[in-house]
């Protein structure tokens, strides 16, 4: 079967290393909505991806399931005992019935494999499901602020860059189809974009100083955003790519010069923050 193998590699490379735009005199408005704009874009694609699977898998003659995509046309085509829950999950229900009688134990196994990974995702609000099992990709997520700057001067962060870097190695792990860098990046670009819910900057303010008491060091809001990046997305990203991807990000948002050419499009002083959070990440694994 063809599952557009080439547009998930260009899709995943996009989504790390956008074109440049020009974007000399870009406003804070412009930034947001270039950003927007460029997540909402690599989701139609993503979508469209979803979408041709499961046409495909709707028609597909399934003999073994050893796949994700026999897993997934399995269900389908007996979507009669399918159900999505409340929270969006799937939920199956063959009781009583024969279906699974003809299947050996490993292609139940892979069926149930299938249906936790994709219920990960949407509990990670990933992807959602709708009522024929077609899959789509999240957008705009509600940002929910645990860390309030004006409260607080002392904080740690590492519980929430963990807990972050390990939700993100999940929906790596957890993504159907061979689309795992697509899928990861678009959910890593998501968030880190201005206003996400991992814009640690937004939430700490970008020049707003803090003591962390688990690093046992001072930074400043902006800082612990470029560490987070760092740490968190190396758990499925090379620190080449996220050094790179990171300034390219800043040059399509507008806040970035041409000048720090010689460190990935960056300003310097963010690169070495995000090869800090990367140092870490390498340390601890």
């Amino acid at each position: 079967m063809n599952f557009k193998k080439s547009f998930i590699l260009l899709s995943t490379i996009n989504l790390l290393s956008p074109v440049l735009l020009n974007v000399d005199n870009v406003s804070a408005n412009e930034k947001v909505t270039n950003e927007q704009q460029y997540v909402e874009r690599e989701s139609e694609n993503l979508n469209d991806t979803f979408l041709d699977v499961y046409n495909t898998a709707k028609k597909l003659k399934i003999e073994e399931i050893q796949t994700d995509e026999e897993a997934y046309a399995f269900l389908i085509q007996n979507k009669k005992y399918i159900s999505i829950t409340p929270n969006g999950q799937i939920k199956e229900d063959y009781n009583g019935y024969p279906i699974l009688e003809s299947r050996s134990t490993e292609e139940i196994e892979t069926i149930k494999n299938f249906v936790y990974r994709m219920n990960s995702l949407v509990a990670n609000q990933a992807i959602s499901i709708d009522h024929d099992l077609v899959f789509s990709i999240v957008q705009n997520i509600e940002p929910e602020f645990t860390m309030r700057p004006q409260a607080i001067a002392i904080i740690n962060i590492m519980y929430t860059t963990r807990n972050n870097k390990n939700t993100l190695k999940s929906v790596f792990d957890n993504a159907p189809f061979g689309t795992r860098h697509a899928v990861a990046g678009l959910y890593f670009a998501q968030r880190v974009r201005t206003g996400g819910v991992w814009d640690m900057k937004a939430q700490l303010g970008t020049n707003t100083s803090y003591y962390i008491d688990d690093l046992g060091t001072t930074m400043t809001g902006e800082a612990i955003g470029n560490f987070h990046y760092g740490y968190v997305g190396r758990a499925v990203f090379s620190g080449a790519t996220l050094k790179s991807s990171a300034g390219m990000y800043q040059v399509i948002s507008g806040t970035s010069s041409i000048k720090y050419y010689s460190s990935f499009f960056d300003d310097p002083r963010d690169q070495a923050q995000i090869q800090r959070g990367i140092d870490m990440y390498d340390r601890e694994h």
